[in-house]
């Protein structure tokens, strides 16, 4: 089975572009977040639970220093 991601990244240019996460803190929204990051872009993340929110930003800021930031908030 092809890769997916892999193929939407090669048709679009993501470098230096913004994403917004919902539940970007753990999970699947956690993967995306690294998989955003990982292609240039920067990354505003949302949840419920700020300790999850601030581990995530504290794990990539890391590697990706000044391209993630995080808000507690509840999208529903």
């Amino acid at each position: 089975m092809p890769n997916k991601l892999a193929n939407f990244a090669d048709q679009y240019i993501l470098t230096d572009k913004v994403a917004v996460v919902t539940g970007g803190g753990k999970g699947l929204g956690k993967k995306i977040v690294e998989y955003l990051l990982a292609e240039g872009m920067c990354v505003a993340i949302c949840g419920r639970t700020e300790t999850h929110l601030m581990s995530t930003v504290e794990h990539f800021s890391i590697q990706y220093p000044k391209r993630i930031i995080a808000k507690v908030c509840d999208v529903s």
